[in-house]
């Protein structure tokens, strides 16, 4: 077979498609496959080129073989598009975005991200009508390595009403759930901590509050309870002195009573 004869064959409307080095030829049938007979070569010129007539394919015998149609190249790409399939495009997909404080349910978070976590929930209890976040501190370190202000409270707040200006320092704890000892209550800070806090006040001159997160998630506590160093001065704060300090509703904005200096 030469090189100008064709490389392809096609199917066409129940047909055979010989493609030949610029002429494309029709047959109206297919072989049949129950048919026995033997097989003849066909000859086809090439109309186009001139060369003497080539092989370009077997066929079935002359009584299957109704019509050969010839058709010139020019019109061979119209007619090839109508029997190839279109791709069916793969369609692009964009990633949902994930919101940066927001908890997979299957995701196990560390200690630092629950506080983190709990330190945000806390920062959207202040309005900032009235409330400025003048320090938002975080627990970094490297090899035992760590800025003195890590030992800090967490957060250094302003309070702001009219002629009014009041800064106060805010340390904020989560926890899932009470010690299930024979005395319930919850291990909030070591004594070394409560140590920096009370060292931070003296020096500063300014107060610390404590807000303990209990229960839920992080981000979604179930209680809150509210108090000054003067009020957990000690490691252990048992479930039923931490009631005494219970908010009545965990949800709301936080109020500074410039009068009484709590923080409600």
């Amino acid at each position: 077979m030469s090189s100008n004869t064709l490389i392809g064959l096609l199917l066409i409307a129940g047909g055979l498609v010989f493609v030949v080095s610029g002429t494309l030829v029709l047959t109206n049938s297919l072989v049949d496959p129950q048919s026995e007979e033997g097989f003849e070569s066909v000859e086809v010129e090439d109309a186009e080129m001139g060369t003497p007539p080539s092989v370009v394919g077997e066929a079935v015998s002359p009584h299957v073989v109704e019509q050969v149609t010839p058709i010139p190249r020019s019109k061979v790409s119209a007619i090839v598009p109508e029997v190839s399939r279109p791709r069916t495009p793969i369609p692009e997909t964009t990633p949902s975005p994930v919101s940066p404080g927001s908890i997979d349910a299957g995701a196990i978070l560390s200690s630092e991200e629950k506080g983190y976590l709990f330190e945000q929930w806390v920062v959207k209890r202040f309005n900032r009508r009235y409330f400025t976040i003048k320090e938002w501190r975080g627990d970094k370190y490297a090899d035992g390595i760590y800025a003195e202000s890590s030992t800090y409270p967490d957060l250094e707040i302003e309070f702001g009403l009219r002629d009014t200006r009041v800064v106060f320092a805010v340390e904020c704890k989560w926890r899932k759930r009470y010690d299930s000892d024979e005395r319930p209550g919850i291990e909030w800070a070591t004594e070394r901590q409560i140590e920096n806090y009370q060292r931070f006040q003296r020096e500063r001159g300014i107060p610390v509050f404590v807000v303990i997160g209990m229960g839920g998630e992080p981000d979604a506590p179930n209680d809150l309870f509210v108090a000054n160093l003067d009020q957990l001065r000690y490691p252990f704060a048992s479930a039923k002195y931490l009631a005494s300090l219970r908010r009545s509703r965990v949800e709301t904005d936080f109020y500074f009573d410039d009068d009484r200096g709590e923080l409600r």
